[in-house]
């Protein structure tokens, strides 16, 4: 795809104007969907870390607290880092390998999460009655994810 941007950014006239275009709008779909996979990513993993907790409002706040927290670490990188990159096709390259990496923990998470259902069984016993004690964990556990 970067040849491909390289090559459209370099032709002159009318199919120069086509051809980024077309790139654009394929960038503005890409863009789409890497959104609508995130909504579809939370409401899976609420589900999975509901059977975990046992109270998917506490489950939903979870996921909500770690998408945040990681749109607000993003941001904060992106704002630091950005600047090193001088072209656009640069910046598509560091956007994939981005959203491969999230590709990557969205298969990984289930495991992550199967693998602290022993961790939740072990402490609801001597937590039974500190309920936001265990209530409150998720969300820990939520930045270790």
């Amino acid at each position: 795809m970067l040849n491909v941007l390289k090559r459209h950014h370099h032709t002159e006239g009318a199919n120069g104007a086509m051809g980024f275009r077309s790139i654009s709008l394929l960038v503005s779909c890409c863009f789409f969907l890497s959104g609508a996979a995130g909504l579809i990513y939370e409401v899976l993993w609420v589900r999975l870390i509901d059977k975990v907790i046992g109270s998917a409002p506490f489950a939903v706040a979870t996921v909500l607290t770690a998408f945040m927290a990681g749109l607000a670490l993003g941001s904060y990188l992106a704002g630091r880092y950005i600047d090193r990159f001088s072209s656009k096709a640069a910046l598509l390259s560091l956007y994939g390998k981005i959203e491969i990496g999230v590709g990557v923990y969205a298969v990984v998470l289930p495991f992550l999460i199967a693998a602290a259902k022993p961790f939740y069984r072990l402490i609801y016993d001597p937590l039974l009655y500190q309920f936001w004690c265990y209530q409150g964990l998720p969300s820990w556990d939520a930045y270790c994810f």
